[in-house]
């Protein structure tokens, strides 16, 4: 009987560890700020207006430039917000009957160029000629 209690006693002790580190981890995933957060070619193109406009732009100037509907927009606008924010920017300031625009300061605003006009430059147009 004794080796069937030390057995059982190791298995249970061998399970609280690997709960416990199993938890552990979760936890640091949990807490660790993993974002990856991919702004498409529309998203940075709007993204790309705002920083470069110096007054707030409404919703339908920004349709009309990116060819897409008001719902359309809105969602780019919010995967706008999640990317600065995740890159620890200020969120896009939205005032109603005004519009939308960047308050980034000047350090912001001249990274985000750097990395939305390098996107533009990829984006290559294939003819079939």
């Amino acid at each position: 009987m004794p080796h069937y209690k030390e057995t059982f006693y190791e298995v249970l002790l061998f399970t609280l560890q690997w709960y416990t580190k199993a938890k552990n981890t979760m936890d640091f995933l949990w807490r660790k700020e993993v974002s990856i957060i991919f702004l498409y070619e529309r998203a940075a193109q709007i993204l790309l207006y705002l920083v470069n406009s110096n007054s707030p732009q409404t919703i339908s100037q920004i349709q009309k430039l990116v060819m897409a509907s008001n719902r359309t927009v809105r969602y780019d606008l919010d995967n706008i917000d999640d990317f600065l924010s995740a890159n620890n920017m200020n969120k896009l300031l939205r005032k109603p009957r005004v519009g939308i625009s960047f308050v980034g300061n000047k350090n912001d605003r001249e990274k985000l160029k750097l990395i939305l006009e390098g996107i533009e430059k990829c984006n290559y147009v294939f003819s079939p000629d």
